[in-house]
């Protein structure tokens, strides 16, 4: 997900104008309270201003799916890295399990543009029968230029199949992003950590 800016502007009997632009991470309703004073004729006249702003939709702001691609480090055929991002929960990307590899296992997002103002990754686990892959530790790493990664954000998410968010600081200039998985849950206990996969990714 990313931020959005706004501007305010107040015009004071066409005379004195202010301008407030607030920047924020987190859905909420934003007063702003502004107040400015004009001077006619040796008189001064004060002025004031309340406005509310709803920021809940710029908050909840997602990039369109069909701005990024999606690889990964391994998939198995019919589960590739694209079906994270083709909008379709009941589809998902899911790592080989016909030529299985070792975690930790990686999917990237890489941005047809650079965009400015990320700051959370949403993962959506799998939500059929089965539970393999589902990602619990993981390691969130953001690129400018597609090629060379940092890292903005680790954790552990629950075993559940409730859509999951992880949140790093704001973020310009974005071309990728990449989650890494280091365990997982399985269908069983010999099943954990040996997958990976992801009904649905959203930035």
């Amino acid at each position: 997900m990313k931020l959005k800016k706004r501007v305010l502007a107040v015009i004071l009997g066409g005379a004195i104008a202010v301008s407030l632009a607030v920047t924020y991470p987190i859905p909420q309703t934003l007063a702003a309270q502004l107040s400015g004073q004009e001077r006619r004729g040796g008189e001064t006249t004060y002025m004031s201003v309340t406005g509310e702003m709803d920021t809940k939709a710029v908050g909840d702001e997602r990039i369109s799916q069909s701005e990024m691609s999606a690889s990964a480090d391994s998939y198995q055929t019919g589960n590739e890295a694209a079906k994270a991002i083709d909008g379709n929960e009941g589809t998902w990307w899911h790592t080989s399990w016909s030529n299985r590899q070792d975690l930790p296992q990686s999917i990237t997002l890489t941005l047809k543009q650079p965009v400015d103002g990320l700051y959370q990754l949403r993962y959506k686990p799998r939500n059929d029968k089965d539970w393999n892959g589902t990602i619990q530790k993981f390691e969130i790493a953001v690129s400018q230029d597609g090629t060379t990664f940092v890292n903005v954000a680790e954790g552990i998410w629950d075993a559940t199949r409730d859509e999951k968010s992880a949140s790093f600081d704001v973020q310009n200039g974005v071309k990728a992003v990449r989650l890494t998985a280091f365990t997982t849950k399985g269908n069983s206990a010999g099943e954990d950590s040996q997958y990976a996969s992801a009904a649905e990714l959203n930035l």
